[in-house]
Parts: structure tokens; C-alpha cells; sequence
């Protein structure tokens, strides 16, 4: 399965975003991971519109595509204050929250450090996702388990994988 995000600083109305972007591709060609992918096949109003899977490729929040967008589809917004999501931890499957080892790709990863991503107190190394995280992606990304027990998701649903209908939604279906 794979999750769709907008890129940073994008509109949080999912139909404005895509009647504001033009489909111009310039957010694409200035960022530097190539993380920013656009829709084709799925038809309709969102072709050519700009999204990033982060269980390929996480933003690197470098800021390049909000510079650069002609519309205001996305707009220049400080690192802190992206909302993208929110990780999600998995701790049912996690390695190091089910004693399978010791990881910590997550935390190392993260662009804004221990203002969105550390370690529980108890134990240094099982992750737990703070307040801080934008929803870059990159703990998607780098996640060593091949199930991804890391995602990101709406601010609402908290930074706890909860089980059961809904778990692991697609965004922008």
C-alpha cells in the first residue's frame, strides 16, 4: 500500500491545491531527492498535480518547491510549522517496541531532531513521534522493517498506530 502526501506548504483543502496548481511541474524539477512525484493515470482533476510517497522517498524539507510555485498552491512556510501529517508508530511491529533488536533509523533521519521524533524515556531506543513532526516522511522512508510500521497521518489521529478499520488510509485517494 502507499500513501500520498502534498508536498510542504501545500493548501490543506485538498480541492483548492488542485484547482490552484497549474500542473506546471516546477516543483518537481528544483527538488533536490526527487521526492515529488504527479499524478497521471488517475484522471480527473488531480493529473499532473504534485504528491510524495515517502515509503519510496521522504521531503528533505529544503523548501525549494514552496519557493518556486507560480501559484499559491504551495506557500513559503517555515520548517516547524509544515503540516504534512504526523508519523505513526506501529509498536506492534516496530523491532525495537516488540524486543527484536535496536533501530533508531527514524530518529537519526529526522529533519528536525528531537522536536518531533526521539526516544522513549523508559528505553532509549523504541521511537515515539512528538508534537514537533511535519509528516516529511523520511522515518517512512528509511524504515528498516518491510511491513513499514512507521506512516504518516492525519494530525487527529495521533502519533499511535490505533488497530482496526481505518489503520493505514490513503491519502488522496
Amino acid at each position: 500500500m502507499r500513501w500520498h502526501l502534498r508536498p510542504p506548504g501545500a493548501l490543506k483543502d485538498d480541492l483548492a491545491f488542485v484547482s490552484a496548481c497549474i500542473g506546471c511541474g516546477v516543483c518537481g524539477e528544483v527538488c533536490p531527492t526527487r521526492c515529488i512525484k504527479f499524478y497521471t493515470r488517475e484522471g480527473g482533476n488531480r493529473i499532473n498535480t504534485p504528491y510524495i510517497d515517502p515509503s519510496v522517498k521522504g521531503c528533505i524539507l529544503c523548501g525549494k518547491c514552496m519557493e518556486v510555485c507560480p501559484t499559491e498552491s504551495l506557500t513559503p512556510t517555515p520548517k516547524e510549522e509544515i503540516d504534512m501529517g504526523i508519523a505513526q508508530i506501529d509498536r506492534s511491529a516496530c523491532y525495537p517496541w516488540v524486543d527484536q533488536g535496536i533501530c533508531g533509523a527514524c530518529v537519526a533521519v529526522c529533519p528536525l531532531g528531537g522536536k518531533a521524533i526521539g526516544f522513549d524515556f523508559a528505553n532509549f531506543y523504541k521511537p515515539v513521534v512528538k508534537e514537533g513532526c511535519v509528516g516529511c516522511g523520511q522515518c517512512v522512508e528509511v524504515c528498516p522493517h518491510p511491513g513499514l510500521p512507521v506512516w504518516i497521518a492525519s494530525r487527529e489521529e495521533g502519533t499511535i498506530a490505533r488497530h482496526g478499520a481505518g489503520q493505514r488510509r490513503k491519502w488522496l485517494q
